[in-house]
């Protein structure tokens, strides 16, 4: 699963190691540019979702969430929900790729 898919390159990596990915992003422009990239062997193993991290409220079992560089882009009062989305679609043995700025989350 891939937070803040954004232009592709971490989905593209994970389809290349033969991951299943639901790339979420808020901006549908990334799901063209997804679409106009993939080769048609990855496109079944491919769902995008148009949508934010403040909207989401039940994810599907992960084995990795990659959200890289999309976890600050989160409203600070939305952080928690958030993680609990995180928390409880990683699988027991999953794993989670993520950055943090953490002034960020310090400026309630």
């Amino acid at each position: 699963m891939i937070w803040g898919c954004g232009n592709g390159i971490d989905t593209f990596a994970m389809l290349e190691k033969g991951f299943d990915v639901l790339a979420i992003d808020k901006d549908s422009n990334a799901q063209l540019l997804l679409q106009k990239q993939i080769s048609p062997k990855d496109m079944v193993r491919l769902n995008f979702q148009n949508s934010s991290f403040e909207s989401l409220d039940e994810l599907p079992s992960a084995d990795l969430v990659n959200a890289s560089f999309s976890l600050p882009f989160c409203h600070p009062h939305q952080f928690e929900k958030l993680w609990l989305n995180i928390i409880n679609c990683i699988s027991p043995k999953g794993f989670l790729w993520a950055l943090f700025w953490i002034k960020r989350f310090m400026e309630f």
